[in-house]
């Protein structure tokens, strides 16, 4: 299906609800977002490499977390329960009981 008219509005403006020019062309659109990924830790420290942007979740106690781009690293607080990566990136943690994780790709 051919891109509507960009001029057109996207929603109308008295319903606020997607035109239905809109409408068909964003369910044209083919794709769903892929399937989450279990991941088990293997030991402290963990260090996880994203295969893809998206969210790694942690179900547990941290007790150090640093993602890790290119040559920088950066640490964060450990109770952050769900970290944004980019491709290549790592996300590397330290833990005394290994916590759960879910990578939830973009």
């Amino acid at each position: 299906m051919p891109t509507p008219n960009t001029n057109a509005p996207i929603a109308d403006p008295q319903t606020g609800m997607v035109t239905g020019e809109w409408l068909q062309y964003f369910q044209s659109l083919p794709g769903k977002p892929a399937a989450e990924k279990i991941v088990q830790a293997t030991g402290s420290p963990f260090v996880y490499t994203a295969t893809a942007a998206g969210h790694l979740v942690v179900q547990g106690t941290l007790t150090a977390l640093s993602i890790v781009r290119g040559r920088t690293t950066i640490s964060i607080s450990p109770s952050v329960a769900m970290i944004p990566l980019s491709q290549g990136d790592q996300a590397v943690l330290g833990y005394s009981s290994a916590p759960g994780l879910v990578f939830l790709p973009s």
